[in-house]
């Protein structure tokens, strides 16, 4: 996503567009990677026993956590703005 921002960023005038819509894909990419990571890790990290509710995306202690509020954002940016596997 760095990379693809960079470019866009130097990108000569007639190509400008293209390139902010591929690091925008990007970049919205690596935000739902993100947000999926950190809940993983969360619910690794209190997996050995000390909490028993795990933490996901679809799971009631999640939605209690601010990580699901990222998570949601994330998803929604998705849903809005794309992604680089969209068409």
């Amino acid at each position: 996503a760095r990379a693809a921002t960079y470019a866009a960023a130097i990108a000569p005038p007639d190509d400008k567009t293209e390139a902010a819509r591929i690091a925008k894909a990007h970049a919205t990419d690596m935000f739902v990677k993100v947000a999926e990571a950190a809940i993983h890790m969360h619910n690794q990290l209190y997996d050995n026993g000390q909490i028993n509710d795990k933490v996901n995306a679809t799971s009631a202690p999640a939605r209690q956590h601010p990580l699901h509020d990222f998570f949601i954002r994330a998803q929604g940016n998705k849903n809005m703005f794309g992604s680089s596997e969209s068409d």
